[in-house]
This record gives C-alpha cells, structure tokens and sequence, in this order.
C-alpha cells in the first residue's frame, strides 16, 4: 500500500496513525485507487480521524489497527462492536 516508506515498525498489526489515514484516503477515496470493482463510493472520513485523536480507534463501536510487512503499511483490520 505504501511503497518504498520504511517506518520501522514490526509485522503485523498496530496502531493506525494519522499518516496511516491518509494512505487509506488516498487508496480508496478514488475509484482509480480501489478499482471499479471494489470501490463502495466516497466515505467521510473525519468520523475515523475523530476516532483516532480520541481513541487511538481501539476500544469503540468500530475500531482499526494497521497491518505492516517488511516495514511498510499493507493494509488494516476493522472489527465492529456486535450488540
């Protein structure tokens, strides 16, 4: 998902960071950036960035962690609060 950008961080899941929000935008707030056939539309996203300055996106109704290897973001989890 972000090529060539080493940020030292472990494999596997992690806290989503604001920079980890902006590749996401950039990824799937576009129809060429999620493909024809993947793409759901145009999501707001400042309800996520709410989330993250105020939750860090754990502990909520919806939640995220980022996925990295080899030290680069590759993607992230979502899970939702079932009632």
């Amino acid at each position: 998902m972000r090529k060539g950008v080493s940020d030292a961080r472990p494999p596997g899941p992690s806290a989503v960071t604001e920079a980890d929000l902006d590749v996401f935008d950039a990824a799937l707030q576009s129809e060429s950036g999620a493909t024809p056939h993947q793409w759901f539309g145009f999501t707001p996203t400042i309800a996520l960035r709410e989330a993250l300055r105020t939750r860090g996106l754990l502990a909520g109704a919806d939640n995220m962690l980022a996925v990295t290897v080899d030290g680069e973001l590759a993607g992230r989890v979502e899970w939702l609060e079932r009632r």
